[in-house]
């Protein structure tokens, strides 16, 4: 990303575009808001116990003083908005993914043309993300399930790690992520419930989700490589875990979020 001191601009909304190749971002913070939105390509963004993946025609709301970072594995086009505090709420959680919609996505980068060295009194300009911040709320409310819980604890931290990182490989099982941190099997599963609230197998599932949007964030990619990259035994068990969490099937996902 090009430098910019975005927390010193004048203008209380701006936008700012940047082609991303592979960056592991650092952890930062800003005074405004942040709506970020994946024009293509695919990111992963990062709070202290929580991570999220972003694709494409889907936006992340990052509220302000959340501290985050954002890493990007292959190229990806990025938008964001800035949103001065005092001039949106925006959802409570520290970060919201949400599917945008047509309008919406046309209204986003239209607002690209407006970037950090804006005229603050411009009118038009006034006007247009006036209309945006207007329709946040209701662009907002619909979260997507693309989390995953990191857990606080060095342990579980290094389990849902180690887990995330084998999805594709034999032989994952609770035994091993448990070595790999360091703890019991049965300590670990105590952990991840009271850190994350679900089970190991909950975080597994979760996680092979993950894996699969961001291999089908790839619009090159088959529905069976996304089966294979994410884990599953079978197409069939493939298409019908997704179909459940997602609402539709891994190609319909694709189509809609690659497609032209």
């Amino acid at each position: 990303m090009r430098h910019v001191d975005v927390d010193s601009v004048p203008a209380e909304l701006f936008g700012l575009s940047d082609e991303l190749g592979q960056v592991g971002g650092d952890w930062h913070a800003h005074t405004r808001h942040q709506l970020l939105f994946a024009r293509s390509g695919v990111l992963r963004l990062e709070v202290h116990d929580h991570a999220w993946v972003l694709p494409p025609r889907h936006a992340a709301w990052v509220r302000a003083g959340v501290v985050h970072r954002i890493s990007v594995k292959r190229m990806a086009s990025l938008h964001t908005l800035y949103v001065d505090r005092r001039r949106a709420t925006g959802p409570d959680t520290p970060v919201r993914i949400f599917p945008v919609t047509g309008l919406g996505r046309e209204m986003i980068m239209h607002a690209m043309r407006w970037g950090p060295d804006r005229d603050p009194d411009d009118p038009v300009a006034e006007a247009f993300f006036g209309a945006m911040v207007a329709l946040l709320d209701e662009w907002t409310s619909a979260a997507a399930p693309y989390g995953l819980p990191l857990g606080c604890s060095d342990t579980t931290r290094a389990a849902i790690r180690w887990t995330f990182g084998r999805l594709d490989r034999p032989g994952l099982s609770v035994d091993g992520a448990a070595r790999a941190a360091g703890t019991s099997a049965r300590t670990l599963r105590r952990r991840m419930l009271d850190e994350t609230g679900g089970s190991w197998r909950d975080v597994v599932q979760q996680a092979r989700l993950l894996r699969a949007v961001e291999a089908l964030s790839d619009p090159a990619a088959s529905v069976q490589q996304a089966c294979d990259a994410a884990g599953y035994q079978s197409l069939g068990s493939f298409s019908r875990s997704f179909s459940e969490a997602l609402g539709e099937s891994p190609r319909a996902w694709q189509r809609r979020a690659t497609g032209p």
